[in-house]
């Protein structure tokens, strides 16, 4: 499951959602220019997290520490606490990391094309924290791959230029106007909606701002 789950996730649901996006709004505000700069950084978006991969397959060869099979409630779990994690390292780039998150935020177009725009620094550092929890909950190659691919997800769903309301989850799940929020061109806006999975973060920590 695990060879073939990330790549789905990537290519399935990052294709769905341009597909609904373009179907929705028409005509895009970004140029050619732009996409050719988006899928560049989709690429060097695989390619650092396959670096990862291949250090740490290096490194540990025989898996030493995983575990093995499927649990839900190990993966509910893992997710809760990366997406804590990712929050915490997303309010250290918009602070003293800034330099490795600012291409993030160059766009001038929000879209879920430039989902994935990031330095080649933070993009690396994601699949480091990424596998490093793994190995600290002992997750088996499959439990991995669904966590790395329900944060995929939901990076392609953040980015999305589509008015979404999840009704009363959004209060609970970051959705596509969360995230508008988050990617105004003015700093204020800069420092709101930090969350990449669930609002509860930015709800406990003063960083919340409901967008309905």
């Amino acid at each position: 499951m695990e060879r073939w789950l990330e790549p789905l996730v990537l290519f399935g649901i990052g294709g769905a959602c341009f597909v609904w996006e373009r179907r929705a709004l028409g005509r895009s505000t970004a140029t050619r220019r732009d996409y050719a700069t988006d899928v560049k950084s989709l690429a060097m978006a695989i390619v650092s997290s396959a670096l990862v991969a291949a250090v740490f397959a290096a490194l540990l060869p025989s898996q030493a520490g995983l575990g093995s099979g499927f649990r839900p409630w190990r993966v509910i779990g893992a997710v809760v606490l990366f997406d804590f994690i990712l929050y915490w390292l997303h309010r250290f780039c918009h602070s003293a990391a800034w330099p490795i998150h600012r291409r993030h935020h160059a766009p001038k177009h929000f879209e879920v094309s430039m989902a994935f725009r990031d330095s080649w620094l933070h993009l690396l550092l994601y699949g480091v924290l990424l596998r490093c929890l793994g190995l600290a909950l002992a997750l088996s190659p499959a439990e991995l791959a669904v966590l790395s691919s329900v944060f995929i997800a939901f990076q392609w769903w953040a980015h999305l230029r589509v008015p979404v309301s999840l009704w009363l989850l959004d209060f609970v799940v970051i959705g596509p106007k969360h995230h508008a929020i988050h990617h105004r061109h003015e700093k204020r806006a800069w420092s709101k909606n930090l969350g990449g999975l669930l609002c509860v973060w930015d709800q406990l920590f003063g960083t919340y701002a409901h967008p309905f």
